[in-house]
């Protein structure tokens, strides 16, 4: 449950040798309203990946198309598979030594036989 503070109140209560700060917060409760996107917005499809088809998908990225994301976007239908790429791709230009770790991840399992 999401709450949002309404009033918050100090009072201070002296009684037997002792002096009390007592805060009090007032809270109520907030309804969650679903946000649209604008119109010109094209909702990305919710990911349906696991460990393990992340693993295969990376394992299609530099055995199948050598690490291009673009060119492996241009042959995708799946969306689970869309939303991976795309989001490799982006993590890609943040970081354009993450192909390296990629790399050595697939080669380092013997899962897929490379055949050139």
């Amino acid at each position: 449950m999401k709450l949002r503070v309404v009033r918050v109140s100090h009072a201070i209560e002296r009684g037997s040798g002792a002096i009390e700060h007592v805060i009090s917060v007032e809270t109520r409760a907030v309804r969650r309203r679903k946000r649209r996107p604008p119109s010109n917005v094209v909702p990305m499809p919710r990911a349906g990946g696991t460990p393990l088809t992340d693993f295969l998908r990376y394992h299609v990225l530099v055995r199948v198309f050598d690490g291009d994301v673009d060119a492996w976007l241009e042959q995708l239908d799946d969306e689970g598979d869309v939303r991976f790429a795309r989001g490799v791709r982006t993590r890609l230009r943040k970081d354009p030594s993450l192909l390296i770790t990629i790399r050595q991840m697939v080669d380092a399992t013997r899962f897929w036989a490379r055949t050139s």
